[in-house]
């Protein structure tokens, strides 16, 4: 048998993510994106990238199942996440992932439980888009791409979330860059034929296990208009920054939102309080 497949479900090379950290703070996005720093994973991060691992396969494998070829071309939805954390912790230099490994095993159980029976197309799976904005090349990954019953066509983003509700979680996520990239992205792609957009929601149950929610973001037209204009006008700024500044030079947003938010402190604390002497102690991992 040949080796089976273990899904994708990192970011896309420029995308949403690298955009939002540039406009966060242009310091961080010249340590990522310019020098290269690779700060240690945080536990969120870790969590969702399990739970991405295990959807990303569910998914892969129903798909696969849905056009009639052979599901056991991609590896179980538990086997890719154990394979997941052991790759996570050897790219961040961590064991965190391998410890998160056994609380979270039985999403994929316990989500098939769930939805087994739902009548989607499965459409695309961590779905890479590459388009061209403004002569900018944008790539954004989707999480899921199914079709309905009535066709039409929908993008979903897997989310883990403690008490995902739509006052709080919904409306953060509804004005996120890589929302309002589906949103805008979605009808050019699809036309009449898009649905719109879903977040899938996994969240820890009260008394233990996981709860599962389905929520539409907010309808933010205004935002989704601008979101072109957006993407230019970040690249642009991106451009004149490189040229102008070298990496250590880019100005620093300095705010209480920012570099200290609401998982912590921001992983490049240490360098922007110590300048280059504070590359070791932002680097090392803290298991």
């Amino acid at each position: 048998m040949a080796e089976r497949i273990l899904v994708n479900t990192g970011p896309s090379p420029y995308g949403s993510h690298r955009l939002e950290s540039f406009r966060r703070c242009p310091r961080l996005f010249a340590y990522q994106k310019l020098l290269g720093f690779k700060f240690p994973a945080t536990d969120p991060l870790l969590r969702g990238s399990l739970v991405h691992i295990a959807l990303a396969h569910y998914y892969a494998r129903l798909r696969a199942y849905q056009l009639g070829q052979d599901p056991e071309a991609f590896y179980a939805p538990q086997e890719a996440m154990r394979l997941g954390a052991v790759q996570l912790d050897a790219e961040f230099n961590t064991s965190k992932a391998t410890k998160l490994l056994p609380d979270y095993l039985p999403v994929p159980v316990q989500y098939e439980q769930t939805f087994g029976m739902e009548q989607l197309k499965v459409v695309g799976v961590e779905h890479l888009i590459s388009v061209t904005i403004g002569g900018y090349p944008f790539t954004q990954r989707l999480d899921l791409v199914v079709e309905d019953r009535a066709g039409r066509i929908w993008f979903w983003d897997h989310k883990c979330a403690g008490h995902p509700d739509r006052r709080r979680t919904v409306a953060r996520y509804s004005l996120s860059s890589q929302f309002l990239a589906m949103q805008f992205l979605g009808p050019k792609l699809y036309g009449d034929q898009f649905g719109g957009v879903r977040i899938n929601f996994v969240s820890e149950a009260k008394g233990g296990g996981f709860r599962f929610e389905r929520l539409s973001p907010n309808a933010v037209p205004h935002a989704v208009a601008c979101w072109r204009d957006n993407v230019v006008r970040t690249e642009e700024q991106i451009a004149e920054f490189t040229r102008k500044f070298q990496p250590w030079d880019f100005p620093m947003t300095t705010s209480d939102l920012v570099c200290v938010h609401s998982y912590g402190p921001c992983a490049a604390y240490p360098l922007c309080q110590h300048g280059p002497s504070g590359l070791a102690e932002a680097l090392t991992p803290q298991d």
